[in-house]
């Protein structure tokens, strides 16, 4: 008598097949939802196209197998796609991909960066896309550290035409860049201007009670700034939650043995759980665990 868990032809045959491409963790589901309950697809499915170009390759001897070095899948320091490609990739409206990236950005699992580059051949481009996950919040979710979910900030449109996913190959879509770049990112509470003395005092207050020494230029850590500002959060609530971590986190350890003065971070303290870290009460801490951040 076979057992009911034997394996069956189709199931040999499908394991000979060398699926490539896309991954997406089964925990993403969870996390990265509508308000309404209802899995975020599209943001999930970008996010694991986001995460496909980031993960490197490996070089190897083609005579021994040794590996040689790894190197990364896309040209520029960053990832560069547009609306449109990835419209055309998985067969959806331009205005949907748009709003599914704008989701990734609010809950802090990616930065999006708009540039004028100028090629090789002197082409001026403007408003080029560039995407970067955020390896500390891609980790949170993947491994399901966080006790509540993620919620994007709204549903679908109504009057959208439901997602259809067409099945293609990745191409890769880069531009070759000289090193004259301009960033193109407007607030839309504040000017340009407006935000830098506002970086300078929030990144040199964390650098003061933490004993960091992050830049007030790093271009990641000036988004997470202008999110939160235009959320309505002011410079005395990072000042806040700066204390508050500071005094919880200051000379502690995981339950793992992980330092917790390692997450005194503006990638951490400033991201999606920023609200939560503010409204905390100071405390004595014995070991944490991850939860606990």
């Amino acid at each position: 008598m076979k057992e009911e868990n034997e394996v069956n032809k189709i199931v040999e045959e499908i394991s000979k097949i060398n699926f490539q491409g896309n991954i997406i963790p089964s925990a993403w589901y969870q996390y990265i939802k509508f308000p309404s309950g209802k899995a975020d697809l599209l943001g999930i499915t970008i996010l694991s196209d986001i995460i496909y170009w980031y993960r490197k390759i490996e070089i190897r001897d083609e005579k021994t197998g040794q590996l040689l070095h790894y190197k990364k899948k896309f040209k520029a320091d960053k990832l560069q796609r547009s609306y449109n490609s990835y419209a055309k990739q998985f067969g959806v409206s331009k205005r949907q991909v748009k709003d599914a990236i704008k989701r990734l950005e609010k809950l802090g699992l990616i930065t999006i960066e708009f540039r004028n580059i100028t090629t090789n051949d002197g082409l001026s481009i403007n408003n080029l896309l560039f995407l970067e996950p955020i390896p500390s919040e891609i980790l949170d979710i993947t491994h399901q550290r966080n006790t509540y979910d993620v919620q994007t900030s709204y549903d679908p449109h109504s009057n959208v035409t439901p997602i259809a996913f067409e099945r293609k190959t990745n191409t890769e879509i880069t531009t070759d860049i000289t090193t004259k770049t301009t960033t193109m990112e407007e607030a839309p509470h504040f000017s340009s201007e407006a935000y830098t003395p506002l970086y300078k005092e929030i990144i040199e207050y964390l650098n003061t009670k933490a004993k960091k020494g992050y830049r007030t230029t790093t271009k990641s850590t000036q988004r997470l700034i202008r999110a939160r500002l235009n959320e309505g959060f002011t410079v005395d609530d990072f000042k806040k939650v700066i204390d508050i971590t500071t005094e919880k986190w200051k000379n502690k350890k995981t339950n793992d043995g992980v330092d917790m003065e390692d997450y005194l971070r503006p990638e951490t303290l400033f991201g999606k759980k920023f609200e939560s870290y503010l409204n905390q009460k100071v405390k004595s801490y014995g070991k944490l665990s991850p939860e606990d951040l």
